[in-house]
Order: C-alpha cells, then structure tokens, then sequence
C-alpha cells in the first residue's frame, strides 16, 4: 500500500502503452537500459497497426542521405530529414543487434524487411517479427500484459 493509500498490481519505472512497432521498440529500449518496463496492449496479440504494414521498414529505398534528399523532393526540413535518415540507420543496426526477426530487402536499398523471408506473405513475417521482439523484451525481465482493458 502506496503513501496516498492506493495499492498497485505492479511497481515499475516506465510503462509504454500500445505494442506497435514504436511502443515494442521503446519498451525494449527501456528494459535493455534496466528500467523495470510494463507493456500494456488492448490486442490480445502485439503488434498494432505495424502488424498489418506489409513487412517493410523503410526509408523510400534511399541507399544515402543525399538519396533520400532526392527522394523526399526537399520537402522535410533539412536537420528534422538528416536525423531521421541517421536514426534509420541507428535503428535498423539496433533491431539486428538485438535479434529481431528481420531481414535485409533487395540491395542497395538500405530498408529492412519485417520477418526472416522477404519471399514469404506479410502477415506471417510480421508476426514473426513480433514474436522475436516479445521474446527480447520478456528477455530483459519486461512484462507484457495483452488484452488489457480499463474499467
């Protein structure tokens, strides 16, 4: 029992709602860097919306910044494109290095499929994919609660 009186089911130091792409990747993060992390997702399944993207994490096929440049017409704000174009990068080097299912698509573009088999249908690849990030995440001690609902 807390100090205001309320009592609670579970004592960690960072909570991400939702299981999507963004939401799974920010809970690993967490738990990786030792925060006790708590995943909380409606679904009775992880992945949200990122499950049903077709399998493809991409920056529009750019092989370099200057690519991407081309690609995006100069629309996006030269400092908000050059760090998201990096952090691509950043990113996509971490969810090797973690061990998440995912896979390499056709060279030389620097996007990465979401699941072992490019080859393969999405659904099954994605779920793949959501199944090792679920594994990493329970394997630095997070907890996943699914199908959650408040009331």
């Amino acid at each position: 029992m807390g100090s205001s009186g309320m009592s609670w089911d579970y004592d960690v130091d960072v909570v991400v709602a939702g299981s999507g792409n963004g939401g799974m990747s920010a809970a690993i993060a967490a738990a990786e860097g030792g925060a006790r992390t708590l995943l909380v997702e409606i679904d009775s399944v992880t992945g949200g919306s990122s499950a049903m993207s077709g399998g493809g994490i991409a920056i529009g096929g750019a092989t370099s910044y200057e690519d991407y440049l081309q690609l995006t017409h100069g629309m996006h704000d030269a400092p908000f494109s050059k760090a998201y174009f990096d952090g691509f990068l950043k990113y996509a080097a971490w969810l090797k290095q973690i061990g998440a299912a995912v896979s390499p698509c056709a060279p030389p573009a620097l996007n990465l499929w979401i699941g072992s088999n490019p080859e393969a249908a999405s659904e099954p690849q994605c779920r793949e994919y959501f199944n090792s990030l679920e594994t990493i995440f329970r394997s630095f001690s997070g907890e996943l609660l699914l199908s959650l609902t408040v009331s």
